[in-house]
């Protein structure tokens, strides 16, 4: 099936349950890519790409095709549509140099590379490009603590599991099975095992340097287990830690978010989410993902995603 309608959000055909390739011309087609992220050619009028999207249960599998491009997903876009979600990325054809937390790294043709969708990055395709991507909720990879953090380290090591990781998404390509069948499901589950085996020995492999970044890691795993405590705060987690709350507070001085803002922004996140999936009120979906009020959900709601929570809700079902 061939449409010229843009995708939504991060994996379009996952809202139809079918198999579906998206062209893209000029600067129309610019700006229906982006979406979630900023595209941006220097040639805006000359721009030609395709998108394949196909659902399989959860998860997603799109492969793209886009001349010299460069892609931005910043922390604005971050707020106005959060997607929890790693991105697994196989370069098929071309170069992608992409910096995420500071960190620059290069994959070519044949390489893979991983990223949450959460975070800031900028990815830049000096030639024209072609990438599958495998596109999974993060809580079913299931990763080890500061697993979210390693993910931005670097091209993944070629392996017996990079190769069986690449097959398989060819075999997607060619002949992937219906949605919401059995063979989705099988084919689902093997290739989140797959991933999850992936990038646990990513992580594994990855070198913690410092005691500070350490440290870092064991707060952003504390706030990611525990956000809905409407208790948790940078006093709770420097008890936990045993350390003075200044050196907490001090860990994060240099970085893009306080503990405490970091602790909202995760609760907001879990709160859209809610809003999407539920026709439950904010005001029970704000005490549930640990704001201690309704007046509180609602002031870092406005702050962090810039919109009253219904207007969130009406704008992501329209």
């Amino acid at each position: 099936m061939t449409t010229g309608l843009p995708p939504i959000g991060v994996t379009p055909a996952a809202l139809s349950g079918t198999r579906i390739t998206f062209r893209y011309q000029g600067q129309t087609g610019l700006d229906q890519l982006s979406d979630v992220h900023t595209v941006m050619t220097e040639t805006p009028a000359e721009f030609r790409a395709s998108l394949l999207s196909i659902p399989l249960e959860d998860i997603g599998y799109e492969e793209i095709r886009l001349p010299a491009h460069r892609t931005v997903r910043s922390e604005a876009d971050i707020q106005t549509i959060s997607r929890d979600l790693v991105r697994i990325v196989h370069v098929i054809e071309g170069t992608v140099r992409i910096t995420v937390r500071g960190k620059t790294m290069t994959a070519t043709a044949g390489q893979i590379y991983a990223h949450h969708m959460d975070t800031p990055y900028v990815a830049e395709c000096p030639q024209p490009v072609t990438c599958a991507t495998l596109i999974v909720p993060t809580r079913l990879l299931r990763l080890l603590p500061g697993g979210l953090e390693s993910l931005s380290r670097g091209v993944l090591d070629e392996s017996s599991l990079t190769e069986v990781f690449a097959s398989m998404m060819a075999g997607v390509r060619r002949a992937s099975p219906d949605d919401n069948t059995p063979d989705s499901e099988h084919l689902s589950r093997a290739l989140v095992d797959i991933a999850r085996a992936l990038l646990g020995a990513q992580q594994r492999a990855t070198t913690y340097f410092g005691e500070e970044e350490r440290s870092r890691r064991r707060i952003y795993d504390i706030i990611e287990r525990e956000y809905a405590d409407p208790m948790l705060s940078a006093v709770l987690i420097a008890r936990r830690l045993s350390v003075p709350v200044r050196h907490v507070q001090r860990l994060f001085s240099g970085e893009p978010l306080s503990v405490s803002r970091l602790i909202r922004r995760r609760r907001v996140q879990a709160a859209q989410s809610e809003l999407v999936a539920t026709a439950d009120p904010f005001e029970v979906i704000a005490r549930r993902v640990g704001f201690g009020s309704d007046d509180a959900g609602y002031r870092a709601f406005r702050i962090v995603v810039g919109t009253p929570p219904n207007e969130f809700r009406r704008r992501q079902r329209v």
